[in-house]
């Protein structure tokens, strides 16, 4: 394993959220944008990263009923309109988050729709999600797999250091 190198940034430490229901996930991840905005934090500096279009949408679901602006960029139209200084939560798939990156980060739906035959490509692509986050990342799931385990004791090792 390559240990990660700072680009002269430290954020806080990761923090790994476990649901019972995809619904409880996303109502959570809605209800910290709603708090990281009214803190001061701007939407545009905001990103929801996962790994297929099926947790996208169900999300961006979500953010439409709280009435938080968002763009899902899941076609090419839709990548045509990304603009990084409009207020708004960026939407993205792990695939389409390389080389962009974000103040907060919420890496949603771990363990969903991940090909458990191929646990190197999925490792990669977590591995670029989470490197999206500049200062925060909070990392959701609602399904407890083996990505859910491994982050969940992460998280516990870290909490046990500091």
């Amino acid at each position: 394993m390559i240990k990660p190198e700072s680009g002269g940034v430290n954020g806080s430490d990761p923090i790994v959220r476990e649901f019972d229901t995809a619904e409880e996930e996303a109502n959570f991840i809605a209800r910290c944008i709603e708090k990281w905005n009214n803190a001061g934090c701007e939407l545009r500096d905001i990103a929801i990263v996962y790994r297929t279009a099926k947790i996208g949408v169900r999300l961006a679901k979500t953010l439409e009923q709280a009435k938080i602006p968002y763009l899902l960029t899941h076609d090419k139209a839709s990548k045509a309109k990304y603009d990084p200084l409009k207020q708004r939560v960026s939407l993205l798939t792990m695939h389409s988050s390389k080389g962009l990156e974000f103040h907060r980060v919420i890496v949603a739906g771990v363990g969903e729709g991940c090909n458990d035959d191929d646990k190197a490509t999925e490792v990669r692509l977590l591995y670029i999600a989470m490197t999206r986050a500049m200062q925060n990342l909070l990392i959701t799931s609602c399904t407890n797999g083996y990505f859910t385990k491994q982050l969940t004791a992460v998280e516990t090792n870290l909490l046990n250091i500091g």
